[in-house]
């Protein structure tokens, strides 16, 4: 293998005659492309893309940041966008990170290699971008805002009124709504989108945070639940396992949703029934972002009926 340099003197021409050949690019005459060409497959030239990033002014490389042992939410998110940008001819860099230091350090690092951009995920919505990183490259979070980042992301509120929504068409009336108590736009948004309709109903809302078994079985008899609305899939299949446990039916007794289906997830427990995340449409966004195309907006999410959802008893 050899340079584009040497391919030059091999050839007898500059190397920025190799260069537009190599790339089609006119200035040349037909002959002389056509040798260069030749001497490039004969003595295996392959281009360096960092080389010519450098050259060119222009990088092909995204970065990201995501948590340290990342949900397969996270798994499947980044690989949909890892897919796009491949298909517009970037590449996705990803580094993990367990805190907000680990995250400053990792954006330090992606930013000094002056990528077309960084996503990244914020240890917490209080997270801010130093501030000597952001003329190195836009940023981007998903699933969170940060201080210094593009936020991308489906509208929550929404989220939580179309699931709570869903559950009242079917007939339910005592609905439960099981979330997290860590601070996060995406879980406070969801959860006002679900209180809110509830409240349209004129029903009282139901709130269980980062429930244990034993809270979910009481207030599902004190309260005579018959569904359970659950902010994400793992909320929903451990409240699911705590009620057969139990011996209660699902659906037949209460049913039982959540959200996010990802494709890996679907695949370890088919039947949930669950809101599915917008990965591709999500995926959609960040590229156009990183390719300086118009903003796709970023569609709702769409129930996949599953198996664990009926009409009340």
């Amino acid at each position: 293998m050899i340079s584009s340099l040497k391919l030059a003197r091999v050839c007898g021409v500059s190397q920025g005659t190799v260069d537009r050949a190599l790339h089609g690019r006119a200035g040349i005459a037909e002959t002389t492309r056509v040798r260069i060409l030749a001497a490039a497959k004969k003595h295996g030239y392959a281009p360096n893309p960092a080389a010519r990033e450098i050259m060119t002014g222009s990088s092909r490389t995204c970065g990201a940041v995501v948590p340290v042992g990342a949900s397969v939410f996270f798994m499947d998110l980044f690989e949909a966008v890892q897919r796009e940008l491949r298909r517009r001819g970037l590449s996705l860099l990803l580094t993990p990170a367990a805190n907000a230091e680990e995250t400053t350090e990792a954006l330090r690092d992606l930013a000094s290699r002056r990528p077309r951009g960084v996503i990244l995920v914020p240890p917490s919505d209080e997270y801010v971008i130093p501030h000597e990183l952001l003329g190195a490259c836009p940023f981007f979070s998903l699933a969170g805002p940060c201080k210094g980042a593009t936020y991308l992301a489906p509208n929550e509120v929404r989220t939580g009124h179309d699931g709570a929504s869903a559950l009242w068409a079917l007939g339910h009336r005592r609905i439960a709504f099981l979330t997290y108590g860590r601070t996060s736009r995406a879980i406070q948004e969801r959860q006002d989108g679900c209180i809110r309709f509830l409240r349209t109903k004129k029903l009282r809302p139901a709130i269980l945070t980062d429930p244990t078994s034993e809270q979910i079985l009481e207030l599902h008899q004190r309260e005579g639940i018959t569904a359970f609305f659950c902010h994400n899939d793992w909320l929903a299949l451990h409240c699911l396992r705590t009620l057969e446990k139990q011996g209660i039916s699902v659906p037949a007794s209460v049913s039982v949703i959540g959200v996010d289906h990802s494709p890996t997830f679907r695949e370890l427990f088919p039947g949930l029934s669950s809101w599915v995340y917008p990965y591709e449409s999500v995926a959609t966004a960040v590229a156009d972002q990183f390719t300086k195309r118009a903003a796709t907006p970023i569609a709702p999410l769409e129930f996949y009926p599953g198996h664990t959802l009926a009409p009340p008893p």
